[in-house]
């Protein structure tokens, strides 16, 4: 998932490349325990566990909590002070928001029942308007 879209971005963001700054700091075992600690746990393990929430509860309800991740990490990234918000992370909020709200909709309850009528135009109502 992750290979595809870095490859689709690839020719959108290939210009930007030689403007990125590299922090190369001291390499020390601690440093390298950090960057261990943040693959496994808060990446690899939580993916790993989406197998196991999918076994317990609706799709939607987990596509909605791995959406909202990056969201939750900007806001303690940015509480903390280690982030800033900018135009561009607050539209990404916004996008990312906007497809929680998508996968929400199908959720609601339907209104009206179309398995007991034999007449596709014809709907049944389940509640009162």
């Amino acid at each position: 998932m992750f290979l595809v879209s870095a490859l689709a971005l690839l020719p959108v963001s290939y210009s930007e490349f030689p403007l990125q700054v590299i922090y190369s700091g001291e390499i020390t075992a601690f440093s390298i325990a950090l960057l261990g600690f943040a693959l496994v746990f808060s990446t690899t393990l939580a993916f790993f566990c989406m197998p196991l929430a999918l076994k317990n509860l609706e799709a939607a309800t987990v596509s909605i909590f791995m959406n909202l991740q990056p969201i939750v990490a900007s806001v303690v990234a940015i509480s903390i002070g280690q982030d800033v918000i900018t135009l561009k992370k607050g539209l990404a909020a916004l996008l990312v928001l906007s497809g929680v709200c998508l996968v929400s909709v199908n959720r609601l309850p339907k209104l009206y029942d179309t398995s007991q009528s034999r007449d596709q135009g014809k709907r049944i109502w389940k509640h009162e308007c």
